[in-house]
């Protein structure tokens, strides 16, 4: 596995970089600009200290090239503008393009190549700069005495050297630079790490369901966001352990009495407390029993796909739903349970977009939920109204109490003729995955639920 560096040690590596990167560019603008001034200044160099030799050769009242080779003229004493640049001179006649004579003429191989290798075009009007192996040249035409000469002014000077040699400094800088940047990276690296470093150990807490302690932090925008969005996880799962005990709590309280009224009515067959008169009480009794809890676990299994669903809402299988034709159906299949009730529909043309599934469950719960309750009516009307589609489900039995008021949506919420507690909680967590809502309302007789979408 590849060890992660330090972040103290990557934002030091990055500014590292970002002053490398720096240093080159600039190095090489200052280099390139450096050098184009340096040449232009020997150039400059060569040219006055060329004219100044020419116009002491004229100011002489003989001028020979035999007395240049003989020293009974000497050259000019210039001192140089670029310390270090030796300028030296070579003179050609004009006519035979022969060295006739210099100063200090440095007669090599280089030399044969370089000065024959100068294009001497245009020369009468303006001298000719040229550079050739570190060697720079300015070569004049003139006529000094009674001779017309052109005249070689040169010196040697690797630019490259001295802009090294110059700033060198400049890359020992950097160096240095680069070294006291560990300090600043690890202030900062410590500055951000440090609020970090906090919530990783409140992270740790809560892998441990250990979340008693609340999450906060203080510095930069991001890290005071992060603690906030971790807090309200924090927050989250805290309601949802107290929802998922509610819940087991609620299961096994549910669970736990049919149970024990099998396994009650079981023993006692089987310890002949019953007459056989009685035996048939007895296996109704078992078989309602194990209808309720059958009917607990199927609306466990609802609710858990339920929640599976809230979580991938993208997943949902939506279809065009008849509203119109469910409700009927639904009651079609419920109306044997109770087919003295006088059912009275109400129903106009109404499609909607969803899972049929959900909406199945949602009618057959309330529709169930109407026909249990009522004494002798129910009423179900579907209209469709501004803020969107209403079905009222009315029955005209015992009206909501106030006890019952705030927890009838509630998980294992049921009243005196509930069953599971399930239902209406159900149907609520469905109607939140599409944004509708549902309430009651006690009337005069009886109470009517309502959903709206």
């Amino acid at each position: 596995m590849k060890k992660e560096r330090s972040l103290s040690f990557q934002i030091w590596m990055w500014f590292a970089i970002g002053i490398i990167i720096m240093g080159i560019v600039i190095s090489y603008f200052v280099f390139t600009s450096y050098e184009q001034v340096l040449t232009e200044q020997i150039y400059r160099e060569l040219g006055l200290q060329q004219q100044q030799q020419i116009q002491e050769w004229i100011a002489l009242d003989e001028f020979s090239v035999e007395a240049i080779e003989m020293e009974e003229i000497q050259p000019a004493e210039v001192k140089p503008v670029i310390e270090g640049l030796t300028v030296e001179h070579i003179i050609k006649n004009y006519e035979s393009q022969d060295i006739e004579s210099g100063i200090e003429i440095q007669e090599s191989d280089l030399f044969s190549e370089i000065i024959p290798a100068i294009s001497l075009e245009g020369i009468e009007a303006e001298p000719i700069a040229y550079e050739a192996a570190n060697t720079f040249f300015v070569v004049t035409e003139e006529t000094v005495g009674k001779e017309d000469l052109i005249i070689y002014t040169y010196a040697s000077d690797n630019i490259r050297k001295r802009i090294i040699r110059n700033f060198s400094f400049v890359f020992i800088a950097i160096a240095v630079l680069i070294l006291f940047m560990l300090f600043p990276a690890k202030l900062i690296a410590n500055r951000i790490t440090r609020p970090l470093v906090g919530l990783e150990k409140s992270m740790d807490h809560i892998s441990r369901r250990e979340w008693t302690e609340p999450i906060h932090s203080t510095g930069a925008k991001e890290i005071v966001s992060l603690a906030d969005s971790s807090e309200r996880m924090r927050q989250q799962l805290i309601a949802y352990d107290q929802k998922q005990q509610a819940l087991l709590q609620n299961i096994s309280h549910e669970l736990k009495t049919p149970i024990m009224v099998i396994r009650s009515y079981i023993q006692a067959k089987e310890d002949g407390l019953y007459q056989d008169e009685s035996e048939q009480k007895t296996f109704q009794t078992i078989d309602q029993e194990a209808v309720r809890m059958q009917r607990i676990v199927e609306e466990m299994i609802q609710l858990a796909n339920i929640e599976y669903a809230a979580d991938h809402v993208a997943a949902i299988k939506k279809s065009e739903i008849h509203v119109k034709d469910l409700i009927e159906k639904t009651c079609e299949r419920m109306k044997f349970q109770r087919p003295e009730l006088d059912m009275e529909l109400d129903l106009i043309d109404e499609i909607i977009v969803g899972d049929t599934e959900h909406w199945k469950v949602i009618y057959e719960n309330l529709i169930q939920n109407a026909i249990r309750h009522a004494e002798t009516r129910v009423m179900i009307r579907l209209s469709h109204k501004p803020e969107g589609t209403r079905c009222e489900i009315y029955n005209d039995g015992n009206q909501i109490s106030d006890q019952e008021k705030d927890t009838i949506f509630e998980t294992f919420s049921k009243g005196k003729t509930g069953e599971t507690g399930l239902g209406l909680a159900i149907v609520r967590r469905i109607l939140s995955l599409y944004q509708g809502k549902i309430w009651f309302e006690n009337q005069e007789i009886g109470v009517s639920f309502y959903i709206q979408i």
